[in-house]
């Protein structure tokens, strides 16, 4: 079970990556009216990378022992972290050039994962659409996508440290 949600987490950001990459060659202001849709993509891979990342943490928090609250938000999630998870999220998320979690998540609950975004497919505030990815260089698709990597790669290794917490779920011992 937490390794399918792991390559869910995978498939998330795969299809954050492919809606980015099909779109960020033409800028909001070369968009024929045709094309409108390409600018709603971009809103749809923001919310795919936030989820790939909430996703991610919930993996994480159950890996723990805990259950994760069914809210969609990544911060949710990563207050449900053990500290030891949290302390190793934290040092992750130092290493690529975030200020601090408090920063990413941030990002990530009111950037990626806006509720006008999510539900709606407006980007925030109603405001001109934007790739939110070229904000900084920490903040473009290679870097998101790098730091989606080593939280994964953690992520399995917490999964692989502890399989007595997964006695129960079906699905668990077998490899994808």
């Amino acid at each position: 079970m937490l390794k399918l949600d792991w390559g869910d987490a995978q498939v998330w950001m795969d299809t954050a990556e492919i809606l980015y990459l099909r779109n960020a060659e033409n800028p909001r202001g070369s968009l024929p009216r045709a094309d409108y849709p390409g600018t709603n993509e971009l809103n749809v891979a923001n919310v795919c990378a936030g989820y790939a990342f909430e996703l991610l943490f919930k993996v994480l928090v159950r890996a723990g022992g805990m259950q994760p609250e069914p809210v969609h938000e990544p911060s949710a999630a990563y207050e449900h972290l053990k500290q030891e998870d949290k302390d190793a999220v934290d040092r992750i998320i130092l290493k690529h050039r975030w200020n601090d979690s408090g920063e990413f998540l941030t990002y990530l609950d009111k950037v990626l994962c806006d509720r006008d975004r999510k539900y709606w497919g407006r980007t925030p505030k109603g405001g001109n659409a934007k790739t939110v990815f070229s904000f900084g260089e920490q903040k473009c698709m290679d870097a998101l996508k790098r730091l989606h990597k080593e939280l994964s790669d953690f992520a399995i290794k917490r999964i692989e440290d502890n399989p007595d917490v997964y006695e129960d779920w079906p699905g668990i011992g077998q490899r994808l």
